[in-house]
């Protein structure tokens, strides 16, 4: 009977070493997610900057481009959009109440004086527009665009498609919110140049 005890106790024993062992590689884990969430959204915010840098770049992805040293769209239609961006949760459909930046440019469109601001004539305009609801209705488009300007950071154990999927409404925002604010920063330098020609 005292063998038996003492049996029980070492498997108790056991058992104890191996939950007190798998509590800690679980820590270690949650640990080691956090930091590979941490990186990849530093990653992110670097490769949003380097493709704001880019003129063409802005211009491919959302239509922002210049007459002269007018904006197209005017930066007011961007400010408006940016706001309806940043309400992006995410990944949109059609037809859906929710989808909010969806509607936003479908009632954009329907609205002609509005739409015409968006592009040099109504197709360019549509095709500007089309751009955007592709980038927001899309899980892989936004990734697409930022490949050639980010380092994918190695990961242990997350997965990349879930560490894409929790940081796609954060990477639409943020590539948004990068080009507009380098968009305008252009434009303020254009007039500016503009206006010491003037006075020069």
């Amino acid at each position: 009977e005292a063998k038996a005890r003492r049996a029980k106790a070492r498997r108790a024993k056991a058992r104890n070493q191996l939950k007190t062992q798998l509590q800690n590689a679980d820590r270690l884990k949650k640990f080691i997610e956090t930091i590979e969430f941490a990186t990849w959204r530093g990653e992110l915010a670097r490769a949003v900057l380097k493709i704001a840098n880019e003129p063409s770049q802005r211009e491919e992805i959302f239509g922002f481009g210049f007459k002269g040293k007018e904006s197209i769209p005017p930066m007011s239609q961007i400010g408006s959009l940016r706001s309806t961006v940043g309400k992006l949760k995410k990944v949109e459909i059609d037809n859906d109440s929710e989808s909010v930046v969806t509607n936003w440019l479908k009632h954009l469109e329907e609205t002609s004086n509005r739409l015409k601001k968006w592009g040099d004539n109504e197709n360019s305009a549509k095709a500007n527009l089309k751009k955007i609801k592709h980038l927001v209705q899309s899980k892989t488009l936004v990734w697409q665009k930022l490949k050639d300007f980010w380092q994918e950071p190695e990961t242990l154990t997350t997965d990349e498609n879930s560490l894409k999927e929790n940081l796609w409404t954060e990477a639409v925002k943020s590539l948004f919110d990068a080009c507009a604010r380098a968009h305008k920063r252009d434009l303020e330098r254009k007039q500016e140049k503009q206006e010491d020609e003037n006075n020069g």
